[in-house]
């Protein structure tokens, strides 16, 4: 969550709020909502940036990722989000879209896996 101009490349990494789900079985084109959960994280606003967004000086933004995997063993898959809080019209009506979401943050991936190099390896 963040109120300044978001980098090149999301930076995933230190901000994990995590719900591990085991063996829940989605049929192929259904749905599955997510049980709520507690986050360990909260976004304080200053009061110069909620000024900021409510004049239309900066965006609110919301982005991370959701890691998820099959029963065929197949490589996980990151299924990458990001809203932006607008204030559209001025009067404090205040909207969450994807609209403007640059393409490093939206998107189906592979999961990127840190790979092992000969150095680190057990023997």
């Amino acid at each position: 969550m963040t109120c300044e101009n978001l980098p090149e490349i999301p930076v995933y990494s230190g901000i994990a709020a995590g719900m591990p789900l085991e063996k829940q079985v989605i049929p192929g084109g259904g749905s599955f909502t997510l049980p709520e959960v507690g986050f360990p994280r909260q976004y304080d606003f200053s009061v110069d940036d909620a000024t900021a967004v409510s004049e239309q000086q900066k965006t609110f933004t919301v982005y991370g990722y959701i890691c998820y995997g099959d029963i065929f063993g197949n490589p996980l898959r990151r299924m990458k989000f990001c809203e932006i809080l607008l204030n559209i019209f001025g009067e404090l009506n205040l909207q969450w879209t994807e609209l403007f979401s640059d393409p490093p943050y939206v998107g189906t991936d592979l999961y990127p896996m840190r790979q092992t190099n000969e150095a680190e390896k057990p023997n």
